[in-house]
């Protein structure tokens, strides 16, 4: 190869392409669509929970309380029979099918997926939005 030689390219799309990667690192922040989809997910869980959850006097169901923080979301109870209540009838969590008194095994067989599953296209569509300007 001679000195003469030269090798040109062009770009095109590269201010497109970083905002697009920065969205993405933004979506992913707690602040983002990651922390939409755990808020989303807890609160659906939660709800359905509340609805299945066997009452008797209603402090059991009174007491679930959803909770996020960041990325982590959980539901909890200070109430301190209810792991007794979710075990009352011999199911226990990895029962199939989980018995009537189940209310946390219940809601992750009956509901975890189907919310899951929505909290996840809902993130992707969030998640991908601008993408078509980086094509």
């Amino acid at each position: 190869m001679g000195a003469d030689k030269m090798l040109e390219l062009e770009v095109r799309g590269l201010k497109e392409t970083q905002d697009a990667a920065r969205a993405v690192v933004q979506a992913l922040q707690p602040d983002g669509a990651a922390g939409a989809a755990i808020q989303f997910s807890v609160l659906g869980l939660h709800r359905y929970m509340t609805t299945i959850v066997h009452v008797d006097t209603g402090r059991l169901k009174n007491s679930l309380f959803p909770q996020v923080d960041g990325l982590t979301g959980m539901i909890t109870t200070n109430v301190n029979y209810a792991p007794y209540e979710e075990a009352r009838d011999g199911s226990g969590e990895n029962a199939t099918p989980p018995g009537p008194h189940n209310f946390m095994g219940r809601t992750e067989k009956e509901q975890g997926k189907q919310i899951a599953d929505q909290a996840l296209k809902e993130f992707n569509v969030k998640i991908t939005q601008g993408w078509e300007k980086t094509a």
